[in-house]
């Protein structure tokens, strides 16, 4: 593992976090440091998922831009995979060294392009087309969005503008080796489901993400 360096208040205080279970950990009591990525299930539970999906089923201006690479993308893992991950760790913990550190989640990231395309044929049938756009200009429209003069809902914030080009490749190897423990499922696999469960009961699938559905719905 390389040396943390969060770039945010949320990744700060999480390494601070981190800190306090490693200074808390003594010869009686051990400890595990598990660095879960996105985690998701086929009813979505999954806030950057799950209001993409918002705004491209309710043909948002907005979804049709991105502030960097349509190449980018976040790690997810899913809700099964990120439990199962407990167990060996559990299990084997006489085996680990002390503050043993690992990361969970799928291997292979999803673009964020490649993200649109899946939900867009989900929901609509057809790839979504998708633009890159400047920061200045994105942080701009966020900033107004922030305001709400249009009736969406602004999930994104000005400061995320400054994170959508990291992108996450996660290598698992060391969770392979030490917990013999690989994901069984994948996001790409599981975005349609989540589609197909939105599609069945429209104000539950918004209700269970604790969202309102979007007030402009074309057919």
């Amino acid at each position: 593992m390389t040396r943390l360096e969060p770039r945010g208040l949320t990744p700060q205080s999480k390494v601070e976090t981190e800190g306090v279970v490693t200074d808390e950990t003594t010869s009686r009591t051990r400890a595990a440091i598990v660095r879960l990525a996105g985690v998701y299930d086929e009813m979505g539970h999954s806030p950057p998922i799950t209001n993409q999906i918002k705004r491209i089923d309710g043909h948002w201006a907005t979804s049709h831009f991105y502030p960097a690479g349509l190449e980018r993308g976040q790690a997810f893992v899913h809700l099964d995979d990120a439990v199962d991950a407990s167990v060996p760790i559990v299990d084997r913990r006489s085996d680990l060294p002390d503050g043993f550190e690992v990361l969970i989640a799928e291997p292979e990231t999803l673009g964020y392009g490649e993200l649109q395309d899946l939900i867009g044929e989900s929901l609509h049938g057809t790839d979504w087309a998708t633009m890159e756009i400047p920061e200045t200009v994105a942080k701009a429209g966020a900033w107004i969005r922030e305001r709400n003069p249009f009736g969406e809902d602004p999930f994104i914030r000005s400061w995320m503008v400054d994170r959508a080009s990291d992108h996450y490749e996660i290598d698992i190897d060391l969770a392979r080796e030490r917990l013999g423990w690989e994901p069984q499922h994948n996001v790409a696999d599981a975005v349609p489901e989540m589609i197909d469960n939105l599609k069945q009961d429209r104000q539950g699938w918004y209700a269970e993400n604790r969202m309102e559905p979007p007030a402009r719905v074309l057919a």
